[in-house]
């Protein structure tokens, strides 16, 4: 191997030694004196593309110059070991001894080095144009003054791609460096390794050098995708091969998906994604510039060398279009000012010629055609008018007849004589109750009037108006109900009236909605107005029973007026009793927990509501069976629904008949069919409310239960009561059963699961003893001045002492003033500007152990109290009696 190197290498030195003995010697020397002889001479062999388009290139601009004769000689440095140089610089000292040189030329850095080197064989004075040298010539001072160098953009474009790769791919792990092994690309990738570590990249760079296209595809194999490369100057691999750049693109493309990057213009389009590809015309056109200026003896400074330079190194990227595509690249990502080739041609730009020929020969035709167009055009013109306006009148119809039949309202339209000549289907049928068809030419004040033959028809079509307004409407079968209505006359296409449209909407729902609301805004204002009227009530009955028990004590016990007192204090306890069901039946939130109640106590304390409201007409019957069972149901609904029936009752009986009450035990063994139910067997208590009122019509007891559903006269029903009855029924898990017979009278049954075992409650009359007092003394507190006197002479009864206060504030300043004076205060708790807990939380502030007892008319008030900041010894309701008072007190004043 080592002896075919040494033949190759003495074959070269022969080629390269062999023109001088051809070269003529002195006889042209004379001839050739007039012109400026230049010789350019290079490190490669002239095979590369790069080499060959330079030198034609520059070759034609020195051919402009008729006084200038170029030679460019290719010394083939790359395939000579350097010991040889000097043979090769030796030839062509031989060949230009007897031609006077004006400038010598080296591009290329392995053509740089050479001159460098070998410049002596040359004459000292002759001028010499370094093209294109590595960074390092340009800091050598040593350099002579002859020599002008003249820089590349090689080091500013390798910078702005190995910045901008990262940029265009921001998961990018590496980048790999592929160069040749040639001097030449080992010079060039010397120069990209010194610019490459100017930018402390912060992705690693792997170098592959000198592999053959094989070596490389079975390496780069091995690389992840997100990986980039860079293909330097590649001339020749290690094994001394020539390879061309493209056959290296060529090989990467065919087998790993990364991305190719470069720097020279001879590879665009070949299987790379992009770079700065300069032109090699621009370079050769520098080198023509500055050889010209040093034939001319100018000199050339820093900033003209700069100037010269700036039209190479203002170049922007170039990219491959098929390569943005292949790695999903888009141009918004590209660096600003980014050319695109490659780009796929347009169909215009393919089909050019065709598309030229087609559009003449149309237009030929169309030149042709219009004397029979302009023919035809005004009859063809009247029937597209005459299709148009026909497909917008079928437009407007079926747009009409949608809007109308899709309408949940009624639409009716009449001609000008009120006769009904189209109506939609779906709304009058829903609200009239008519059929399609059954009212067409008929008067449309069958649907307003009651009896059409006593009224006129246009005294309803004078009422409308585009703005809605209420009237009375009836349906097919007579009934009437509520509805909003608008309408507007139609003209026809002359302008003269035609006929009307009408819009009705039942709004029955909305209106007994309305009425329910304001119903449940009376009830809210019950209950407030109870509230409000409780506490004041209470302190009456306080002052009765207190005044009643007190009178007790101090008359004889077999006297009448005995007899006559403990009727006041039965009375009063049922008044007591009485307006504490108003308010548990007013209150406005209710628990809907079930407890187990024994409801033969809760049927006596709903009779003495009833007897409350109900007119002294109606005799009112009420049959409890004895040991009745109890059930889970909660108490104040149960009442409200035998409320509500006890009520319809009433109603059906025009305040004169027989309202029956029964809770009966009842057991089944089989099931047990209902009115709209069926009855499971097991034990129930059954609740049942019979009257002899009018009866209810089959067909309305199937709609009965229906919200807003009611036989009653406008205004004096809404249509809830059977409702709620029925969602009460509901919410118990119970069963409701009807029977009616018209003229006769109707029973509701409430079937409720029974409980057959009740816990023993043992009620054992308490033993009171009256408590007599040692002198302690008790504040009492209470804005009422007979509440207080009354209370006052109840304690002073029981052997106490008694300061009293009808200002909250004032006895708060007297606490303040002896904190240990009292042994005990009694509050009410509804005061003017301070409350009873205010007060008492007040003195427990100052005196923490200090014994209370709160007295309050209002159930409400107890849901207040808060335990944790507040020590109540004891809470009387009032009217209390004087053995609950003495108790509270006797407790209050136990010591600990």
């Amino acid at each position: 191997m080592e002896l075919l190197h040494n033949l190759i290498r003495q074959f070269l030195l022969t080629l390269i030694i062999l023109p001088v003995f051809l070269t003529p010697v002195s006889g042209q020397v004379e001839e050739q004196s007039a012109y400026k002889r230049i010789l350019v001479i290079y490190g490669g062999t002239g095979e590369s593309v790069w080499d060959q388009d330079f030198s034609q290139h520059l070759q034609r601009l020195y051919s402009q110059h008729k006084d200038l004769r170029v030679t460019q000689e290719f010394l083939w440095l790359d395939d000579l070991n350097p010991a040889d140089f000097h043979l090769t610089a030796e030839s062509i000292r031989l060949q230009y001894q007897a031609l006077p040189l004006d400038l010598i030329t080296a591009v290329g850095p392995t053509a740089v080095e050479f001159l460098l080197e070998w410049g002596s064989v040359f004459p000292e004075k002759t001028p010499k144009l370094l093209a294109f040298p590595l960074e390092k010539v340009f800091d050598d001072e040593s350099l002579a003054k002859n020599i002008t160098l003249m820089r590349g953009t090689f080091g500013s474009s390798i910078a702005k791609i190995f910045l901008q790769i990262p940029q265009l791919f921001p998961d990018l792990e590496q980048i790999v460096v592929i160069s040749g092994d040639s001097p030449e690309d080992i010079a060039y990738l010397t120069s990209l390794r010194l610019t490459i570590d100017s930018l402390a990249m912060d992705r690693p760079i792997h170098y592959l050098i000198g592999l053959s296209p094989a070596e490389l595809r079975a390496e780069l194999q091995g690389f992840p995708n997100n990986s980039a490369i860079y293909l330097s100057s590649y001339n020749q691999d290690q094994y001394g091969n020539y390879q061309q750049p493209a056959d290296i693109l060529t090989a990467l493309s065919s087998v790993v998906e990364i991305p190719v990057f470069g720097l020279f213009a001879n590879l665009q389009g070949r299987d790379r994604l992009g770079g700065i590809f300069t032109n090699i015309d621009d370079y050769a056109e520098l080198t023509m510039a500055m050889s010209l200026k040093i034939l001319n003896g100018d000199s050339i400074s820093d900033d003209e060398r700069s100037e010269l330079t700036s039209s190479i190194d203002s170049h922007n990227f170039v990219f491959d279009a098929q390569q943005l595509k292949r790695f999903s690249l888009s141009a918004k990502q590209l660096p600003q000012g980014s050319l695109i080739i490659n780009v796929e041609p347009s169909f215009w730009q393919v089909n050019k010629l065709q598309i030229l020929i087609s559009v003449f020969i149309i237009l030929v035709q169309i030149i042709f055609l219009v004397a029979l167009y302009q023919s035809l055009r005004t009859r063809k013109k009247i029937e597209i008018e005459r299709d148009r306006t026909r497909v917008e009148q079928e437009n407007q119809v079926r747009l009409f007849e949608a809007v109308i039949g899709s309408s949940s309202d009624a639409i009716v339209i009449t001609d000008k004589n009120s006769k009904i000549v189209e109506t939609n289907q779906l709304g009058l049928e829903n609200i009239f109750g008519y059929r399609e068809g059954e009212l067409i030419g008929e008067n449309i004040a069958k649907l307003v009037y009651h009896d059409i033959n006593k009224e006129n028809p246009e005294n309803f079509l004078m009422e409308l108006s585009s703005h809605p307004s209420q009237k009375t409407f009836y349906t097919m079968e007579g009934s009437s109900f509520h509805g909003e209505f608008v309408g507007t006359k139609l003209t026809d296409a002359d302008g003269q009236h035609s006929g009307y449209l009408v819009l009705v909407r039942d709004i029955s729902k909305r209106i007994n909605q309305e009425q329910e609301l304001r119903q449940a805004h009376k009830m809210e204002a019950l209950g407030n107005l109870a509230g409000g009227i409780a506490h004041d009530f209470h302190n009456i009955l306080m002052v009765i029973v207190g005044s009643a028990e007190v009178a007790k004590f101090n008359i004889d016990r077999k006297s009448l007026v005995e007899g006559n007192l403990a009727n006041i204090l039965r009375a009063s306890g049922r008044a007591k009793e009485l307006i504490n069901q108003i308010l548990t039946f007013s209150r406005r939130s209710e628990e809907n927990s079930l407890t187990l109640e024994n409801l033969e106590n809760l049927l006596n304390d709903f009779q003495k509501l009833l007897n409350a409201f109900i007119p002294s007409g109606i005799k009112v019957k009420t049959t409890i069976s004895p040991d009745l069972w109890g059930s889970y149901v909660n108490t104040t609904q149960i009442q409200q629904l035998l409320l509500n029936l006890c009520s319809n009752a009433q109603h059906a009986m025009h305040d004169k008949g027989v309202l029956e009450v029964c809770a009966t035990n009842r057991s089944f063994a089989k099931s047990k069919r209902l009115f709209k139910d069926v009855l499971a067997p097991g034990n129930y208590v059954e609740l049942k409310v019979s009257d002899t009122g009018v009866g209810i019509e089959k067909d309305i007891a199937e709609r009965i239960f229906e919200p807003f559903f009611t036989t009653k006269p406008q205004g004096e029903g809404t249509g809830m009561g059977l409702a709620l009855v029925y969602g009460i029924v509901e919410s118990h898990n119970a069963h409701l059963d009807l029977k009616s017979e018209v003229g006769k009278g109707t029973s509701f049954s409430l079937f409720l699961p029974a409980v057959t075992e009740l816990p023993q409650q043992e009620f054992e009359q308490p033993i009171v003893t009256m408590t007599s007092g040692k002198n302690e003394l008790i504040m009492l507190v209470d804005d009422d001045s007979d509440v207080i006197d009354i209370t006052a002479q109840i304690l002073q009864h029981l052997g106490y002492l008694v300061e009293t206060y009808t200002k909250p504030e004032e006895a708060l300043i007297s606490f303040k003033s002896n904190p240990d004076k009292f042994d005990l205060v009694v509050s009410d708790q509804t005061m003017p500007k301070l409350d009873g807990l205010g007060l008492l939380a007040q003195m427990q502030g100052i005196r923490a152990n200090l014994p209370t007892i709160l007295c309050t008319g209002y159930r409400e008030d107890l849901q207040q109290l808060s335990p944790e900041n507040l020590i109540i010894s004891s809470v009387l309701l009032k009217p209390f009696a004087i053995k609950e008072i003495s108790e509270a007190v006797k407790k209050a004043l136990q010591p600990v």
